[in-house]
């Protein structure tokens, strides 16, 4: 999905704001904190990698280490805060919350979403199972993913998107 977002938000234009303030803030600190430990957890050692885009690596004596659950949490809340706010069926504020997402992509996520997909193409490459299987069986088995099941792309995408209902 990575791809697919980082292309589909570049064909977004970059509009105007229609309402004075701001759109309003859904994902919570415990949210933001949920799903980078459950990311975090799932990939393990694999969530740390180099970041080699940092505006502070060329003055920098040290490596400079970056997470892939982070990334994902940072895409995650810009997201969730977009979607939530476009769900007012206020159409000034829903034009707004596309814009502001689409700034927020231009500031910051859309590169968090380039590095977070390098860092997940090398884990890809440096695991002759996954290359080989497709989806490593340990992620299968976490994520309660049968490959096998029909319906197993239909619970996850559920699961997914009542993330939210089943946590308050």
């Amino acid at each position: 999905l990575l791809p697919l977002l980082y292309l589909k938000t570049i064909m977004l234009g970059n509009d105007e704001r229609q309402v004075e303030g701001f759109t309003e803030q859904f994902v919570t600190e415990s949210d933001y904190d949920d799903v980078a430990h459950n990311v975090a957890q799932l990939l393990g050692e694999d969530d740390n990698y180099l970041e080699v885009f940092h505006p502070d690596m060329p003055y920098s004596d040290e490596p400079i280490a970056s997470c892939i659950s982070e990334n994902l949490a940072d895409i995650y809340q810009e997201l969730k805060n977009m979607a939530a706010n476009y769900q007012s069926r206020n159409t000034d504020l829903m034009l707004d919350a596309v814009t502001e997402c689409v700034a927020a992509f231009r500031q910051h996520w859309g590169q968090k979403t380039l590095n977070a997909l390098r860092a997940l193409h090398n884990i890809y490459i440096s695991d002759p199972v996954l290359q080989e299987k497709g989806i490593n069986k340990d992620f299968q088995d976490h994520a309660g993913i049968d490959v096998n099941d029909p319906n197993s792309r239909q619970s996850r995408r559920d699961s997914v998107f009542n993330y939210n209902k089943t946590q308050h």
